[in-house]
């Protein structure tokens, strides 16, 4: 199938490109606003299928651009066959005075006179991966804007408002690109949420991630969030300094905790140095050899003969259950560093560490 894609670079164009491009068996004719229309027109002698994408959604101080979206939906109407399948986006807020919502619904209905076959999209607010902020989303405004310190407006903080995920909507259209049909779909937001609840939310994952805990949440909104809160990193900006405690047996280094998934470390033990010799009540733990040689030694508190095994090939997994006695001792001339996973995130005021019984 051969498929015409306008506004290839635009939010919504991007994630949708991305996906059918792992799609077999199709061709892709991507248009941006640079695309010349002689080039669309070319492309419609060879295409079975439309998708219809641009538009500028955001008016330009000096022009109208909403009326440049229903010119360019004018001109492709005059240069491609009535014979293509057309997918268009629109919005939600059709019934809404405002020249954008005005030019969208008169977009739909040239297209629904002059093209065979054509289905509507309405959407609510979309949100994710490549938005562009302080235009097209505000979520994205929200994000980059906590994210690089940058000011922004809050509006109608209170008024709640509908949004969709786009990996969410994506998928919609693909459904509807292996099945075509006529008609329309009103897209409705799956969240339901105000500015302000949003902005709490984001800056709760701010915290998070700045704090390097894992951004993991129950609620499938906030961690959608997360996700499109992690895809505005650049690489400048997601450097971490790990928390490191460090003695003379060596260092404990926190890599990453939450209260839902436990805290991972890395312990580094230094030649002829032991550590360990006490028991956690609730806690269980993980220990994953990475480097060196270590032995592990384990006894219950009511107990006074100790077991031992001797991790000493990479990779080498030990789990340690609650109530048990363990010390790791590294007799060797050379540091061991393990990974270590544990249950519960380290909190000083009640640390579930017990040391053995005399």
């Amino acid at each position: 199938m051969k498929i015409i894609v306008t506004g290839s670079t635009g939010f919504i164009g991007k994630n949708l490109v991305d996906a059918l491009r792992h799609k077999e068996g199709l061709e892709l004719f991507l248009a941006d606003s640079k695309t010349p229309i002689e080039t669309i027109a070319s492309w419609g002698k060879m295409a079975s299928m439309l998708i219809h994408l641009a538009g500028y959604s955001r008016t330009h101080e000096t022009h109208d651009v909403y009326q440049e979206n229903l010119t360019f939906t004018q001109q492709l109407i005059n240069v491609l066959p009535k014979h293509l399948t057309v997918l268009f986006t629109s919005t939600n807020a059709v019934t809404r005075h405002h020249r954008y919502v005005e030019t969208k619904y008169a977009e739909e209905q040239a297209l629904l006179h002059h093209f065979q076959h054509v289905h509507i999209f309405r959407l609510d607010n979309v949100f994710g991966k490549w938005a562009k902020p302080f235009y097209n989303s505000v979520i994205a405004t929200f994000i980059v804007g906590e994210m690089q310190q940058i000011p922004y407006s809050l509006f109608d903080e209170d008024q709640p408002k509908k949004f969709i995920y786009i990996d969410d909507l994506v998928e919609r259209f693909l459904m509807w690109i292996h099945q075509p049909k006529d008609g329309l779909t009103v897209v409705e937001g799956t969240y339901e949420k105000t500015p302000r609840e949003i902005l709490n939310l984001l800056r709760i994952i701010k915290d998070d991630w700045q704090s390097q805990r894992l951004l993991s949440y129950p609620d499938a909104f906030q961690q959608r969030l997360a996700i499109t809160w992690m895809s505005y990193l650049q690489p400048d900006h997601a450097k971490h300094t790990l928390v490191q405690h460090t003695d003379e047996r060596g260092s404990l280094i926190e890599v990453s905790k939450n209260p839902r998934f436990g805290q991972w470390s890395i312990n580094e033990i230094q030649p002829h140095q032991s550590k360990g010799n006490h028991y956690h009540r609730i806690r269980f733990e993980k220990f994953i050899l990475l480097t060196g040689q270590v032995t592990l030694k384990w006894r219950y508190p009511f107990e006074t003969s100790w077991q031992e095994i001797v991790m000493k090939e990479p990779y080498h997994v030990m789990d340690i259950p609650p109530g048990v006695i363990h010390q790791l001792t590294n007799d060797q001339t050379y540091s061991a560093t393990l990974l270590m996973w544990s249950s519960l995130v380290y909190d000083p005021s009640s640390p579930d560490t017990y040391l053995p019984p005399l």
